[in-house]
């Protein structure tokens, strides 16, 4: 019990400290779905993007997403990644966010 509960307190503080620096990196780039729970957030990409090419090219950025559409059966209505949080420790978030956000601008900058 005292394993769990320090579990999850630990996750709660690496969720909110994700939150806090998506949505300070991400203002005019992406939108985020606050996750009440859990280890994972969506963040939504602007419209005529494609999830899957820009989690390539996260990846190659040094990102690991995972592309909502591969998870659906049907289209979804907007582009969405799946990040991880659990694992990434808080001196990591600025960094990856911050590279996640490059990559979004530079294709919504082609995508236009």
């Amino acid at each position: 019990a005292t394993h769990l509960r320090r579990m999850r307190d630990l996750y709660a503080v690496r969720r909110q400290d994700f939150l806090d620096e998506a949505y300070r990196v991400g203002v005019g780039l992406f939108d985020v779905e606050r996750p009440d729970s859990g280890m994972n957030a969506l963040v939504w990409l602007p419209d005529g993007l494609d999830d899957r090419l820009v989690a390539e090219a996260a990846l190659m950025a040094g990102v690991h997403s995972y592309p909502l559409t591969d998870y659906c059966v049907r289209p979804v209505a907007r582009p969405a990644l799946i990040l991880g949080f659990a694992g990434v420790q808080h001196h990591q978030l600025g960094p990856g966010l911050g590279a996640l956000a490059s990559v979004i601008a530079d294709r919504a900058g082609r995508a236009s």
